[in-house]
C-alpha cells in the first residue's frame, strides 16, 4: 500500500512538471502570450485646435459688395455701402448718405450720417467719461434733452450711449479701445421716408471693429 501511494504522489508530480514544460514551450513560441497582467493603453482623445473651436463666418449676404474703411489714426474698420460718402473734419470720420429729401446746404433732417472720434480716457473709467460726456451737454442752453446713460453693445463691443436733442437727435456711442482709450461714434441718422437707413447703420455696426 505505501509503494502505490507513493507511485500516485509521483505521477501527479509529473503530470504538473509536463504541464509546466508544455505552456513554457508555447510561451517561447508565441501561441500564449505570458505577459500578465497586460495593461492597454487607451487611445488618446483627438487634439481640440481652436479651429475646431471657432466655425468659420458665415458671409451676410446682406452686405455683399459693401467696401471696407479702415482707419489707423482713429482705430477702427467698418464696412459700409458703396453710396455712402466719406470725408475727413480734423480728427474725425464722418460717413454720409443723404436722403431723397434732404436739401443742400441746411441741417442735415434725411439721410444716414455717422461720426467716428477717439480720445484718451485719462484717469476715467470708460463710463465716467460717459457720465461727464452726458453732462456737459446737459449744461448747454442749446440742447433741450439729454437721456440717461444706458448700456449699449455693438458687435460684441460693450459700451455706453445716451442721446441728445438739440436741433434733431443724436445717440453718442463711447466704446473702449484699448484700457485707456475710448472710440466716440455720433448717430445723426434720419429716416422721415422710410428708406431703410436704421437697418442699414445696424448692418454697419455689426461689421465694427475697434483698433488698439
Amino acid at each position: 500500500m505505501e509503494e502505490k501511494g507513493i507511485s500516485t504522489v509521483g505521477t501527479i508530480f509529473l503530470m504538473i512538471f509536463l504541464l509546466i514544460a508544455g505552456i513554457a514551450v508555447l510561451g517561447l513560441t508565441g501561441v500564449i502570450d505570458l505577459s500578465y497582467p497586460r495593461v492597454i493603453s487607451p487611445t488618446p482623445p483627438a487634439e481640440i485646435t481652436p479651429a475646431d473651436l471657432s466655425p468659420s463666418p458665415t458671409p451676410n449676404p446682406e452686405i455683399e459688395g459693401w467696401e471696407t474703411f479702415s482707419s489707423e489714426e482713429i482705430g477702427f474698420s467698418i464696412e459700409y455701402p458703396s453710396d455712402i460718402n466719406i470725408s475727413r473734419m480734423e480728427d474725425t470720420v464722418v460717413m454720409t448718405k443723404q436722403g431723397p429729401t434732404q436739401r443742400q446746404n441746411t441741417e442735415f433732417y434725411d439721410g444716414i450720417s455717422l461720426s467716428f472720434s477717439s480720445g484718451p480716457l485719462g484717469e476715467r473709467s470708460l463710463r465716467e467719461f460717459a457720465e461727464e460726456e452726458a453732462i456737459g451737454y446737459r449744461q448747454q442752453p442749446v440742447v433741450d434733452e439729454v437721456s440717461n446713460l444706458r448700456f449699449v453693445t455693438i458687435n460684441d463691443i460693450s459700451g455706453y450711449s445716451f442721446d441728445v436733442v438739440s436741433l434733431g437727435e443724436r445717440t453718442y456711442i463711447y466704446l473702449p479701445q484699448g484700457e485707456d482709450r475710448y472710440l466716440q461714434i455720433i448717430n445723426a441718422t434720419v429716416d422721415p421716408a422710410n428708406q431703410g437707413f436704421s437697418e442699414t447703420v445696424n448692418l454697419m455696426f455689426s461689421t465694427l471693429r475697434i483698433k488698439t
